[in-house]
């Protein structure tokens, strides 16, 4: 057992001792082919480097042809025209005529240019006719305010002859254009025979100064002179209007607000105007809170008794747009007939002041296309007024005869 470990012992020494020879030449062995691979990679690098010069050297070279290539092209092609102008005689080229003038130019063709110039002035001019007609809003004719409305038109008011004076054209100028107007407005606003014609007609405007007080008093005048008993009711409490004149007196300071208010009998506000059948109800003193009075119950109770003693009532009220008196009493009318005139509103404002009528319940009959000139008016005189029988006998107030009626004002029974 001992000789067979020794044994082994002296074999593994010697595979040692074997291993170590064999990794030393291995080492040697790649150390010279290390060394090898050095001096072969050298000598690479100097090839390469060599051969990085001849290439450059060789661009250098191609490129040095090229031109001297093109130099001789240019200069052959010189030598050639030379040659060729010295083979021509002289007397060969020479001028025949003086050349011609032409008659006319040729650039620029006036004709072309005239006719472009011409069809681009029209072009140009009509895009700026037409910004301009769509930048102003102002209503010019009586087809744009039906637009604008939305409802047809009832009569055009055309513009008084010279020498008319009086508000009242039916009586200052019954045979004139203007009368023939409300003539006609009366007739689109009557019913068929037969039927019940509106009893309560309210005449607004968008803005004010488009002339509805005018048109009020003279369709109420109209109906008046056709036999029919009419109240001109002046709603507009903020400025005096149609009862102007009449306010100046004692007894007109009673009226529509005192009324409202609960102060008054609309007895002593209703007077007989200068045209038979035709009475006056006055707006009273003037009220900051006239929506408030008009917005009660006492308005309507006025007009429902107002009834019981004419055949007709005639409301002139104040602008849309401005106030919301208007909108408070148009749900009572039975028509409301909307006063344009020319230029005197947009048609932005026109559209609102008829949808805020629709939307407060009134009937929106049509329009009046009022072609008289607005008068510039002071604070003192803002429109046209109604002239009235004066004077009254004291206490004697509530005692106004209507013909064919009772012996007294038509609304002295109504409670105060």
């Amino acid at each position: 057992m001992a000789s067979e470990l020794k044994g082994l012992k002296r074999n593994l020494e010697e595979a040692a001792r074997a291993a170590v020879d064999a990794t030393g030449k291995n080492q040697q062995v790649a150390k010279d082919n290390e060394a090898k691979l050095v001096v072969e990679v050298e000598r690479t690098r100097s090839e390469v480097i060599a051969n990085e010069g001849l290439r450059a050297r060789f661009e250098a070279l191609e490129r040095e042809a090229i031109a001297d290539r093109n130099t001789h092209e240019a200069v052959a092609a010189r030598l050639r025209e030379i040659s060729v102008g010295a083979s021509i005689p002289g007397l060969v080229l020479r001028w025949e005529d003086t050349p011609m003038i032409p008659e006319r130019p040729v650039k620029p063709n006036k004709a072309v240019v005239l006719g472009l110039a011409s069809f681009m002035g029209l072009f140009f001019g009509l895009i700026l006719a037409v910004g301009c007609e769509l930048a102003d809003g102002r209503i010019r004719d009586s087809a744009a305010a039906s637009r604008a409305t939305g409802t047809p038109l009832l009569a055009v008011v055309t513009a008084m002859a010279d020498g008319g004076t009086s508000d009242l054209v039916l009586l200052s100028q019954p045979g004139s254009e203007t009368s023939e107007g409300f003539r006609r407005l009366r007739a689109a606003l009557s019913s068929a025979p037969g039927q019940t014609g509106p009893r309560t007609i309210l005449f607004t405007s968008a803005k004010s100064g488009e002339g509805r007080s005018f048109c009020a008093m003279n369709h109420a005048a109209s109906l008046a002179m056709q036999g029919m008993r009419t109240l001109l009711l002046d709603a507009d409490m903020r400025r005096p209007g149609l009862s102007r004149q009449h306010l100046q007196s004692q007894e007109g300071r009673i009226g529509l607000s005192d009324y409202l208010d609960g102060s008054a009998e609309p007895a002593k506000a209703c007077h007989p105007t200068t045209l038979p059948n035709l009475y006056l109800l006055s707006s009273g003193n003037m009220q900051a809170n006239a929506a408030e009075l008009l917005s009660g119950t006492r308005f309507p109770a006025l007009l429902e008794e107002a009834h019981r003693w004419f055949d007709c009532v005639v409301i002139d009220s104040p602008p849309v747009l401005s106030t919301s008196d208007a909108l408070a009493i148009a749900r009572y009318a039975d028509r409301v007939c909307l006063v344009v005139r020319e230029r005197a509103s947009e048609r932005r404002e026109l559209r609102r002041a008829a949808d805020l009528i629709r939307t407060s319940g009134g009937i929106l009959a049509g329009f009046v296309w009022n072609e008289a000139p607005h008068k510039s008016r002071s604070d003192s005189d803002t429109g046209p007024s109604m002239p009235v029988v004066r004077p009254v006998l004291k206490g004697m107030a509530d005692e106004i005869v209507l013909p064919a009626r009772r012996p007294h004002s038509p609304l002295q029974n109504m409670p105060a």
